[in-house]
């Protein structure tokens, strides 16, 4: 899989709140895998900010992916993995999973709902391996 960059639209999600809208952003591309700077709305109604490190949304949902990361790209809860190494994770998770990731782009903005549970713990269990 080639990275591109490209600008997305992701399901920014309120702080303490059962709000979303979307929002774009810049972001390197794998697949149906983004990976991108960290966007935190605080409030209805102040402007999303840009956050520090990086993240990972999947494309068909515009969700972020961010529990899926492997531990050792984590610390205390937070990515703090490199660009490069999310990449390398979001094609290694892909290319290991691809009926999971055909799936699930088929489930469109449902997703996983429409997907049997032991096929999405059996991808969440590669991607937290790799």
């Amino acid at each position: 899989m080639t990275p591109t960059k490209q600008a997305i639209t992701i399901e920014l999600n309120a702080y303490a709140r059962n709000e979303t809208r979307p929002f774009t952003i810049d972001a390197t591309v794998i697949g149906d895998i983004a990976v991108h700077k960290p966007i935190h709305w605080f409030t209805k109604d102040g402007d999303p900010s840009q956050g520090k490190g990086w993240t990972v949304s999947h494309l068909p949902s515009g969700k972020i992916v961010a529990s899926a990361v492997p531990q050792r790209l984590q610390s205390r809860g937070t990515i703090k993995a490199s660009q490069k190494d999310l990449i390398a994770f979001a094609t290694a998770w892909q290319e290991q999973c691809p009926a999971f990731f055909d799936a699930l782009r088929n489930a469109g903005k449902d997703g996983l709902t429409n997907i049997p549970k032991n096929m999405t713990m059996a991808a969440l269990n590669v991607a937290r391996s790799l």
